[in-house]
């Protein structure tokens, strides 16, 4: 083997230099340094394989294209950051209404009660008119008050609106108890307006509670409600009433309104929707 000793090699003209043939090898020896920090490297299109562990401090923004799964295997969490977005989680529009199903899509939340709007206070009123709904609506009564003894609440429901309401084919069925131990069922058809409502006393801390729920008022056919309701009688016993309320009616309904058989009432009432 020759060997040269020189300390600088340099074109013999221009400025380009070329050591070696085609298909020779030249090799750097172990313990050697070639120092290319200040100098410029073109390297092929295509690298030949080199170990990974010989690449560090590479910057994220230098690297592109997609890492295959197989390639991820031991991804701890502790590594993870930022929010993955709603796309990447499953298919179908993700908002507040949906959820991501087992099935990684999104589906329309449901089954559900949801507040529509806040708690309203009405006083010294002789009816309470509630809407507007297309879903199953509940209607919660609190701390009702009234002004006169032996008081009923009577249910009617508009279809226009609350521009008016109707007066005829209500049919109800209801079971009372009272703190006395009685029983009693109350029956009505094809009346002007319906109750299932125990008789109410208006004295100090006689407040009543009702609890209605008008299912599917889209419906065009009948109208199906289902109703608690539970008071002080004048007489201070505590009583229950709990049942249902069909109206035949030929389009949907938008309002209901509860209304005292004699004197005005007095409370707060919320309405929640079912998803």
């Amino acid at each position: 083997m020759s060997e040269i000793k020189v300390d600088k090699v340099s074109p013999q003209s221009g400025t380009a230099l070329e050591i070696g043939d085609s298909g020779d090898t030249v090799t750097v020896p172990s313990g050697a340094t070639l120092d290319i920090s200040d100098a410029t490297l073109t390297p092929p299109a295509t690298m030949p394989a080199s170990s990974g562990a010989n690449l560090t401090s590479l910057p994220a923004g230098n690297l592109t294209g997609t890492v295959a799964d197989a390639r991820i295997s031991t991804l701890t969490a502790s590594k993870l950051s930022g929010i993955v977005p709603t796309a990447n989680l499953g298919t179908g529009t993700a908002n507040a209404t949906t959820f991501l199903n087992g099935s990684g899509a999104y589906s329309a939340a449901g089954g559900a009660w949801a507040v529509k709007g806040s708690e309203t206070s009405f006083s010294s009123v002789t009816s309470l008119e509630v809407g507007s709904f297309t879903k199953t609506t509940r209607i919660i009564l609190k701390s009702i008050t009234f002004s006169l003894d032996n008081a009923y609440v009577r249910v009617t429901v508009s279809n226009d609106g609350g521009s008016s309401y109707s007066s005829t084919a209500y049919y109800h069925w209801a079971k009372g108890w009272d703190s006395n131990g009685s029983a009693s069922d109350n029956y009505g058809a094809n009346d002007a307006g319906a109750s299932i409502s125990p008789i109410h006393g208006n004295a100090a801390n006689r407040n009543g509670f009702y609890d209605a729920t008008i299912y599917d008022p889209q419906l065009t056919l009948f109208t199906h409600i289902k109703m608690t309701a539970h008071s002080v009688n004048p007489d201070g016993r505590l009583a229950l009433r709990e049942g249902g309320i069909v109206h035949e009616i030929a389009s949907a309904v938008t309002h209901i309104k509860f209304n005292p058989t004699t004197g005005a009432f007095s409370g707060t009432y919320i309405m929640l929707e079912l998803n």
